[in-house]
C-alpha cells in the first residue's frame, strides 16, 4: 500500500490497519494449516503479561477488545507449556477433570452465556458446549473424578478444541465491534435492539455487555486455577513458555529473620462493592456488611517457607493434636508430610488422578542441578537464602528449584490451621473484616472511584496481575498503608470466614449459581489475590472461596488475639445433605463464636430439609391416616396429580404412538410419579436436586415403603405391589447429565401453575403447546374428573416468574444439554467447577416445553431466583408439533424457530439411531452371535463409540522405526469358546499406536456405562494382523543387532490363552503347532539370510541354538529331556548356565526341529482359558559364535513368558501354586525393572532378583542391547481385568519421556551402589539378591506401601525355601554317593572277616567305628538341612497367610 503525504496519509493507514485485522481473522479461521507444534494451541498471541481492568465509565470499544484478547491469550499461552497433546488428557488432581476440559471450558461458558443473554443466535458446537459447560466442585476431598463422572470417556481432540476457541474468539470480537456501547456499563445496561419481541418483554429481559465482561473474567479465573493444575503435572510433561519470568529468589532488602506482630487498632469496618463502581464484579461482591473489629495483632509478613519448615521439622504433620478432625482425616488420606509444592525424596503421595494416580514428584534424591528441564536458574549460592540444606526443594510452575526461603509457603486451610495451633491457642487466621483493616485503603468513598482499587494500576506495588510469573520474597514490595507486606498479591491468604453473600446479595440471572452453592459453611474465604490473579481477581473488592482441602496459590498469615475477645467473623450454619453420606458434620474451627453464625443466603439448601421432604411426601401421596398402607391409590388434593399424569400419559401413548422404552421424571420428589411411569415403561429414571428426596426415593425402591411424619405419629406408605420397582432408578440432579440419554417420555414436575377460573392458583399440567396462537392447553384433576382450559403463554409466565430465566436458557440450548434453572439448582461456581457427565449417545434429550420457550425466551424477570420454591406440579411430554399435522395451520411464510428445527432434527436423529440399532440386532441374530441382556447394551455402547473413531490400522507398508526398547500390543481374534459364550469384544485398536479397553461397569443405581481406557504403545496390532506383520515391526529390526555384536531379546507377555505361544511358536491346529509361521521361525530365516551376505559370511560365524525353560525358580534344558541346570556366576561376575546344551544349526529346518522337540516337553497344564496352557518361561536362544575359540559374537533370546494371571496366585491355598505364582510374579517384576534400567542407560539393573533375569543379564547391559516386548491380549469381556493388567504392565515397561533427557535411575540402596560401582570381588550374590528383591517391591506400584513389607518378606521366604530345597536335594544326593562308597568299604571289611581267619579284630572294630561315625555325621548334616527346609516351609505358610490378610483376600 502506498502511503501518500498530506491529508491522505491517515486514511490509507486506516485502510491498511483494517486490511491487516481482516487478514488476521482469516488466518485464525485456517490456523490449523498454518501453524505447527504447540503454536497450534494459540488462536492469538503468546503472552505472559496482563493488562489492568477496564474502567466501565470511560472505556471505549478497543479497551474491551484489548482486555478480552489479553485474557484469551494468557489462557492459551499457559497450555503451550504442555509438551505434547497427550498431556491434555491427564488429571493432575484426582478431584479435577483432565486438562483438555479446562482448555475448552472458558470458551464454552462464553458461548452459553451469550446464548442465554440473547447475544448469539446459533451455537458453535453443541456437543462441546454440552460436554464442557460445567466442571466439578467435589462435595468431599475423597470424591474422585471417576466417581463423579461415572468413569472415563472420550474427550475431543486438542485440534478440535483449538478450532472451537478460534471461532469463539472471532464471534466475541464481532459482538464487541458491532453492539451499541452506552456508558457507563452496568448490570442493568439494556441493549434493546437485540430483542425482537414485545416492548414489555424487552424491558424485562434486557441484557448488556455485562455478559461479555462476565465471560472475560471467568476465563481469567480459569487461567489461575489451570496454572495450579499444570503445576501439579509431572515435571517432564511441561516446559516453560517463552518470556515466562519467575520472580527473584532474594529481595534486595535482605532475608527475613523474623515475622513480628503489628497491632491494629479496632474500628467499625464496612465492606462490599457499590453497584455504581465502574468495573465488572461477581454477584457476591455487592451488598454491604458492617462489623465491629476489636483490636488485634497480625504478622507483618505472610508465613514463609523458612518459617513453615520449623513446623515440619517439629513433627507438625505427625501430631494429631494440632489438626482439626476434618484436617487430620484429609492429612491421613493424602499421607501428607509437607506442603504439596515442596519436593523431598520420600515418594510422597501426589494426589494426581487416573493414570497419574501413582505419580509423586517426591520420587528421588536431589540431582545436583537441573531436574530435566535445564532450568534451576534460581540456585542460590548463599545457603542463608534457600532451604536446600534442609533437604527440600520447591516445585515452581514448570521447574524444580532450590527452596526459596523467603517466598510465602503455599498450603491449604487445614495445614494453615495446624500451624496456628502449633503456635498456641491464642493464634488463628485473620477474618475478612480484619483483612480490610490490614489493607488500609478506603474503598467505600465514591469520590475515589476507581483509583482506590489496585486492579486499575498499570504498575501495582505488589506481585499481582502477572507482574511476575511466580511468587516473590514477601519483603520485595512496599507495605500497605497499615504496615503489612503482601496483603495484596503474591499468594491468596486463607481467612476464618465462611463464604456467604453480603446483606443485599442478589444473584445475576446470567450466572445465578456462580456463588450460591458455596454458601454452605464448607468453603472458606481467601483474600486479595496471587501473582496469577488478573482482572477482577486482582481487585480489592474480590471475594472468592475454596473448600478447605483445596490447593491454589494460597498461603496465610497469623493473627494473635485475646482468647476472650470477640472475633469479627461471619460463619454459615447450613445443613447440607450429601447423598450416600448424609449430613456432613461441619466441625467448629473456632471457639466462642456461637453468636457469629448466620443463615446462608442460598435458600435452596432449606428445600432439602426433613420438613420439606415430609411436605413433598404428603403432596405426592396425600394426607392419609397412619393406618392406611397403600398411598399410591389415594387421590386426595394434589396427590391426584399422579392420576392426571397417568391419564394424560395413557392418552398420549395411544394418540402419538409413544414408544414405551424409557421415561425420565425431572423433579421426581420422593418418586411417586416415577413408580407410576414404571407401569408403562421398561425403564424409568427419576431425577431431583434434593439429596434427601433422592435418598427417600431410593429407600422406597429398595423396601417398597416410605416413612413420614403425620402430625406427631410416624406413618407408613407402601408402594403398589403391581409396580416393578426394579425398572426405576434415581439420580441426584444438580444439572441434567448428558449420559442420561434419549427418552421416549419426559415428565417435568415442580414448575408450572395455571390460573383457575375461580381465581385460585392451582397445580396443573401442560397437555399441548400451540405455537401459532402463543398459548398452551392445561389440564388438572378436580372433584374426580379431569378439567382443562387454554391460557396465553404470557399469563403462564406472569404466574410463574421462575420460568423466565429457565425459558431463555432453554432457547439458548439448541441441544438442551444440562437442564439448568429448572429448579434454581445447586450448581457450582466456575472457579470451583462441578461435575459433568458424558452421553453415550450422540443425541440429546428433547425437552417438552421448547415450543413455549421459543416465546417465553424473550421475557425477563430479575426476581426469578427469589421465587423458586413454588409447590410442584407436573408436565408430561407431548411429542413435538412438527411430528404430525399440528403445524398445518401455521402459514408457510412464517419462519420456524430454531427450537422447532432442532426438535425435528432430534427426531430424525433418533429415528435413524433406532433404525441402525434394529439393523445391528438383526445382523447379529442372523450371525447367531447376538449377546443377550446387559452384554447387548454394552455391545451397542461400544459400537456407537467406535463409530466416532477414525481407523488407521498398521500395514506392511508403514515405516519401521528404530527403538532400543520397543513395546507393542497384539489383540487376538475371539476364539471358539468366546463365540459360543457370545462374549462381546471390548478391545478397540483404532490406529497403529493406540489400544483402547471398553470396560463394562454398572453404577449403584444399575445404570450401565463404559469406562474407556486408552493406552499408547510403539505399535498396536489388531485381530487381523498376521504373525508375519507382527514380526516385521518387533523382532525383525533386532536381527541385525546380533550380527553387529549386540544382544537382542523379544518377549511375549500376557494372559494364558491370549496368543503368546501362537505368536512366538506359530499357528495351532488343535494341539498341533505349525512352527513355520511363528517368530521363532521368521527370526531363524532372517538370521540365515543375513549370515549368507558377504558382509558377514567372511567372518566365519557359527550359528547355534539352545532351548530351556524356567519353572518354579529352576532351569531345565528342553533339548536334553528337561535336565536340570545350574545358574552360577564366574569369577568375572558373568552368569553361566552350567550344562546348557547348544546345538549347531545349519538352516531353518534344524531350528524348527529343535523348537518342536522343546515345545513337546515344555511344562504346561489345562486352564479355563486354554487346554494347553504354558506354566513356565520358555527361552529359545539363537547364538552366534566367532572363530575357532567359539567366542560369543551375538545372541538373540526369544522368550515366551508364563501367563501373567498366574503371578497373582501368591496367596493360594496350594503351596505349589503359591511357589509357581511367586516365581512368576518376581520374574515379571524383575524383567520390567531390568528393561527400564536398559532404557535409563546406566541405571542399576536388579538382574539377581529372578532366575529369568539372571540368565538374560547380558541382554540388559551394554550400549548395543535391544529389547522388544509383545503384550498379547484377549478381546473378550470376561478377560477384561487380565487385559488391563497386561496393558498397564506393558505401559510401565517404557515410562520414558517422548522427548528431552532420559531421567536418571532411581536411587540405590548403599550396598547396591557400592557393589555396582566398585565391582567389589567380595560382593555376596545372596545379599545382592535380597537387595534386588527389596528394590523390586519398592517399585511395585500395583501394591500399596503397607503391603510392600509382606510382599518382600514373602518373596524372600520363597527364595529361602527354594535355596533350602536345593541344598537338601544336593546334600541327599551327596549322601547317597558317599553312602555307596561306604557300603563298598563295609563289604570289603566283611569279606576280610569271612575269608581271613587271622583278621585283626581290634582293627576291624576301629574301622567300623570310623565308618559309623562318618555315616552319623553325614546323616546329621542331611537331617540339619531337612530341619531347615521344614522350618522354612512353616515360615512360608505363615507369611503367605499374613500376605493374604494384608491384601484383603479371603
Amino acid at each position: 500500500v502506498q502511503i501518500e503525504l498530506g491529508d491522505g496519509r491517515r486514511e490509507h493507514v486506516e485502510v491498511f490497519a483494517l486490511f491487516w485485522l481482516n487478514f488476521r481473522l482469516i488466518l485464525s479461521q485456517f490456523s490449523d494449516t498454518g501453524m505447527i507444534g504447540k503454536d497450534c494451541r494459540l488462536t492469538g498471541s503468546l503472552t505472559s503479561t496482563s493488562c489492568c481492568m477496564v474502567d466501565l465509565s470511560t472505556c471505549c470499544r478497543n479497551d474491551i477488545r484489548k482486555y478480552f484478547e489479553n485474557g484469551y491469550d494468557l489462557d492459551e499461552t499457559l497450555f503451550t507449556s504442555l509438551k505434547d497433546d497427550s498431556c491434555f488428557y491427564y488429571c493432575p488432581d484426582r478431584l479435577r477433570l483432565p486438562l483438555i476440559f479446562y482448555y475448552g471450558h472458558p470458551a464454552v461458558v462464553l458461548v452459553n452465556k451469550l446464548m442465554l443473554g440473547g447475544l448469539l443466535e446459533e451455537r458453535v458446537d453443541p456437543e462441546i458446549e454440552a460436554l464442557m459447560e460445567t466442571g466439578v466442585d467435589e462435595m468431599s476431598w475423597d470424591d474422585t473424578e471417576n466417581y463423579r463422572m461415572g468413569g472415563n470417556f472420550q474427550w475431543p481432540s486438542v485440534q478440535r478444541i483449538f478450532e472451537y476457541r478460534a471461532k469463539v474468539r472471532k464471534i466475541v470480537l464481532d459482538i464487541i465491534d458491532t453492539l451499541p456501547l452506552d456508558l457507563p456499563i452496568t448490570q442493568e445496561s439494556p441493549w434493546a435492539s437485540i430483542m425482537q419481541f414485545a416492548d414489555k418483554i424487552c424491558k424485562a429481559f434486557g441484557t448488556s455487555t455485562w455478559i461479555i465482561l462476565l465471560g472475560m473474567d471467568h476465563e481469567r479465573i480459569h487461567f489461575e486455577t489451570s496454572s495450579v493444575l499444570i503445576r501439579q503435572l509431572p515435571i517432564h510433561m511441561v516446559e516453560k513458555p517463552a518470556n515466562w519470568n519467575y520472580g527473584p529468589i532474594q529481595s534486595p532488602n535482605g532475608p527475613i529473620h523474623e515475622n513480628p506482630f503489628i497491632r491494629v487498632k479496632g474500628s467499625v469496618v464496612k465492606f462490599g462493592k457499590s453497584r455504581d463502581f465502574p468495573s465488572f464484579g461477581w454477584d457476591n461482591e455487592y451488598g454491604e456488611a458492617k462489623l465491629e473489629v476489636p483490636s488485634f495483632e497480625a504478622q507483618q509478613f505472610p508465613v514463609t517457607n523458612y518459617e513453615f519448615l520449623k513446623f515440619v521439622k517439629a513433627g507438625g504433620y505427625d501430631n494429631k493434636g494440632y489438626w482439626s478432625a476434618e484436617g487430620w482425616h484429609w492429612k491421613e488420606y493424602r499421607k501428607a508430610k509437607h506442603p504439596t509444592f515442596w519436593v523431598c525424596n520420600e515418594g510422597c503421595k501426589s494426589g494426581c488422578g487416573a493414570s497419574l494416580g501413582t505419580y509423586s514428584h517426591c520420587n528421588g534424591g536431589f540431582q545436583n542441578g537441573d531436574n530435566g528441564n535445564g532450568i534451576n536458574s534460581h540456585n542460590a549460592s548463599n545457603g542463608e537464602r534457600c532451604c536446600s540444606s534442609f533437604m527440600y526443594r520447591y516445585r515452581a510452575m514448570f521447574d524444580v528449584i532450590d527452596m526459596p526461603r523467603d517466598w510465602p509457603v503455599e498450603v491449604n486451610y487445614h495445614e494453615a490451621k495446624a500451624y496456628c495451633n502449633w503456635l498456641g491457642s491464642q493464634y488463628r487466621l485473620p477474618t475478612e473484616a480484619e483483612y480490610r483493616l490490614m489493607l488500609g485503603r478506603e474503598l467505600n468513598d465514591s469520590t475515589c472511584f476507581p483509583c482506590c482499587d489496585m486492579a486499575f494500576e498499570n504498575d501495582p506495588k505488589c506481585n499481582i496481575n502477572m507482574k511476575y510469573c511466580s511468587s516473590t520474597p514477601v519483603n520485595l514490595h512496599p507495605s500497605s498503608p497499615a504496615g503489612f507486606y503482601d496483603i495484596m498479591g503474591n499468594t491468596w491468604e486463607w481467612a476464618e470466614d465462611h463464604f456467604n453473600g453480603l446483606p443485599g446479595f442478589e444473584s445475576h440471572y446470567i450466572y445465578h449459581d456462580f456463588s450460591t452453592p458455596c454458601f454452605d459453611g464448607r468453603h472458606n474465604m481467601i483474600m486479595y489475590g496471587s501473582w496469577a490473579s488478573t482482572g477482577g481477581l486482582a481487585s480489592c473488592y474480590a471475594r472468592f472461596a475454596f473448600r478447605r482441602h483445596f490447593f491454589q496459590h494460597m498461603g496465610f498469615r497469623v493473627v494473635r488475639s485475646n482468647l476472650d475477645a470477640s472475633i469479627p467473623v461471619r460463619l454459615v450454619n447450613a445443613e447440607v445433605f450429601v447423598l450416600g453420606v448424609g449430613v456432613e458434620r461441619n466441625e467448629p474451627l473456632l471457639e466462642n463464636v456461637n453468636d457469629k453464625y448466620l443463615p446462608t443466603v442460598n435458600q435452596e439448601f432449606s428445600y432439602d430439609s426433613i420438613e420439606c421432604v415430609n411436605d413433598i411426601i404428603l403432596e405426592q401421596f396425600g394426607n392419609i391416616d397412619e393406618s392406611q398402607t397403600d398411598g399410591v391409590c389415594n387421590a386426595d388434593t394434589s396427590a391426584g396429580l399422579c392420576f392426571q399424569i397417568e391419564n394424560i400419559l395413557s392418552k398420549a401413548i395411544r394418540k402419538y404412538n409413544v414408544n414405551t422404552d424409557e421415561a425420565l421424571d425431572i423433579g421426581c420428589g420422593v418418586g411417586r410419579c416415577s413408580f407410576v411411569l414404571a407401569k408403562y415403561f421398561r425403564k424409568v429414571v427419576g431425577v431431583d436436586f434434593g439429596g434427601r428426596l433422592i435418598d427417600t426415593a431410593m429407600k422406597a425402591k429398595k423396601t417398597g415403603e416410605i416413612k413420614y411424619l403425620n402430625g406427631d405419629c410416624q406413618a407408613l406408605i407402601k408402594i403398589d405391589d403391581a409396580v416393578d420397582r426394579e425398572k426405576v432408578s434415581f439420580l441426584q440432579l444438580t444439572w441434567l447429565p448428558n449420559e442420561i440419554g434419549i427418552f421416549d417420555f419426559i415428565l417435568v414436575s415442580l414448575l408450572h401453575r395455571a390460573d383457575k377460573a375461580k381465581g385460585r392458583v392451582h397445580p396443573a399440567v401442560i397437555s399441548s403447546l400451540n405455537t401459532d396462537t402463543r398459548s398452551v392447553t392445561v389440564e388438572w384433576y378436580e372433584e374426580g374428573e379431569t378439567k382443562g382450559k387454554e391460557i396465553e403463554i404470557e399469563q403462564i409466565l406472569a404466574l410463574n416468574p421462575a420460568l423466565l430465566a429457565s425459558a431463555k436458557a432453554k432457547l439458548a440450548r439448541k441441544i438442551p444439554a444440562p437442564v439448568r434453572n429448572i429448579k434454581n439448582e445447586n450448581e457450582t461456581p466456575s472457579m470451583i467447577p462441578s461435575p459433568r457427565k458424558v452421553n453415550k449417545h450422540e443425541d440429546k434429550v428433547a425437552e417438552p416445553e421448547n415450543h413455549a420457550n421459543n416465546h417465553a425466551n424473550n421475557q425477563a424477570n430479575n426476581q426469578a431466583n427469589n421465587q423458586a420454591n413454588n409447590k410442584p406440579s407436573g408436565v408430561p411430554f407431548k411429542p413435538p408439533l412438527s411430528r404430525g399435522n399440528s403445524n398445518s395451520n401455521i402459514p408457510s411464510s412464517r419462519r420456524r424457530s430454531n427450537c422447532v428445527k432442532e426438535v425435528e432434527k432430534l427426531k430424525k436423529n433418533r429415528d435413524e439411531r433406532r433404525a441402525r440399532n434394529a439393523e445391528v440386532i438383526h445382523s447379529r441374530i442372523d450371525d447367531g452371535d447376538a449377546p443377550s441382556g446387559p452384554s447387548f447394551d454394552f455391545l451397542q455402547m461400544i459400537r456407537e463409540y467406535r463409530e466416532s473413531l477414525e481407523f488407521d490400522e498398521i500395514t506392511m507398508s508403514d515405516p519401521v522405526l528404530d527403538h532400543q526398547i520397543c513395546v507393542c500390543v497384539r489383540k487376538r481374534p475371539r476364539n471358539k469358546k468366546e463365540k459360543n459364550r457370545k462374549e462381546i469384544d471390548v478391545i478397540t485398536i483404532p490406529d497403529k499406536y493406540t489400544t483402547m479397553v471398553h470396560e463394562p461397569k454398572q453404577k449403584v443405581d444399575l445404570t450401565k456405562y463404559l469406562e474407556n481406557q486408552k493406552f499408547r504403545f510403539d505399535y498396536s496390532f489388531n485381530e487381523n494382523a498376521s504373525n508375519e506383520i507382527v514380526y516385521r515391526y518387533t523382532a525383525q529390526p533386532l536381527v541385525a543387532t546380533i550380527f553387529e555384536g549386540g544382544m537382542a531379546t523379544c518377549f511375549a507377555y500376557g494372559q494364558t490363552g491370549s496368543g503368546k505361544t501362537h505368536t512366538m511358536g506359530g499357528d495351532f491346529s488343535g494341539k498341533e503347532q505349525d512352527c513355520t509361521k511363528g517368530i521363532y521361525a521368521y527370526t531363524a530365516r532372517d538370521v540365515f539370510i543375513l549370515n549368507s551376505q558377504a558382509k558377514y559370511h567372511n567372518l566365519g560365524l557359527k550359528i547355534c541354538a539352545s532351548f530351556f525353560e524356567i519353572y518354579g525358580g529352576k532351569v531345565f534344558d528342553l533339548l536334553r529331556n528337561r535336565k536340570k541346570l545350574q545358574i552360577l556366576e564366574d569369577g568375572k561376575q558373568q552368569v553361566q548356565v552350567v550344562g546348557l546344551s547348544e546345538k549347531e544349526v545349519k538352516g531353518v529346518e534344524d531350528v524348527l526341529e529343535l523348537i518342536k522337540i522343546g515345545s513337546g516337553i515344555r511344562t504346561s497344564g489345562t486352564t479355563s482359558a486354554n487346554s494347553h496352557s504354558s506354566r513356565s518361561h520358555a527361552v529359545f536362544q539363537i547364538i552366534i559364535r566367532k572363530g575357532k575359540a567359539n567366542k560369543l559374537h551375538g545372541k538373540f533370546s526369544l522368550i515366551d513368558l508364563a501367563g501373567n494371571e498366574r503371578g497373582a496366585d501368591t496367596s493360594s491355598a496350594n503351596r505349589q501354586t503359591r511357589m509357581e505364582g511367586a516365581e512368576i510374579n518376581k520374574s515379571l517384576l524383575a524383567l520390567k525393572e531390568c528393561i527400564r534400567a536398559l532404557g535409563r542407560k546406566g541405571g542399576y539393573t536388579p538382574f539377581r532378583a529372578s532366575k529369568l533375569t539372571q540368565v538374560l543379564r547380558d541382554s540388559f547391559i551394554g550400549e548395543n542391547s535391544k529389547t522388544c516386548m509383545i503384550a498379547t491380549i484377549s478381546p473378550g469381556m470376561s478377560s477384561c481385568e487380565h487385559t488391563l493388567n497386561t496393558l498397564r504392565y506393558a505401559d510401565r515397561v517404557k515410562e520414558l519421556p517422548s522427548n528431552g533427557p532420559i531421567p536418571q535411575a532411581a536411587p540405590l540402596p548403599d550396598i547396591l551402589e557400592q557393589n555396582e560401582t566398585k565391582k567389589s570381588e567380595k560382593e555376596s550374590p545372596t545379599d545382592s539378591k535380597s537387595s534386588d528383591l527389596a528394590l523390586l517391591c519398592s517399585h511395585n506400584d500395583d501394591i500399596g506401601s503397607d503391603d510392600n513389607g509382606w510382599l518382600l518378606t514373602f518373596h524372600e521366604t520363597v527364595t529361602k525355601l527354594q535355596e533350602a530345597e536345593e541344598q537338601l536335594i544336593e546334600a541327599h544326593r551327596a549322601y547317597l554317593q558317599k553312602e555307596k562308597s561306604i557300603t563298598d568299604i563295609e563289604e570289603r571289611m566283611l569279606h576280610e572277616v569271612d575269608t581271613n581267619v587271622e583278621y585283626d579284630i581290634e582293627e576291624y572294630s576301629k574301622n567300623l567305628d570310623t565308618v559309623l561315625s562318618e555315616q552319623m555325621k553325614s546323616i546329621g548334616e542331611l537331617r540339619e538341612k531337612l530341619l531347615r527346609l521344614q522350618t522354612v516351609i512353616q515360615e512360608e505358610e505363615r507369611v503367605s497367610q499374613n500376605l493374604k490378610k494384608s491384601t484383603g483376600q479371603s
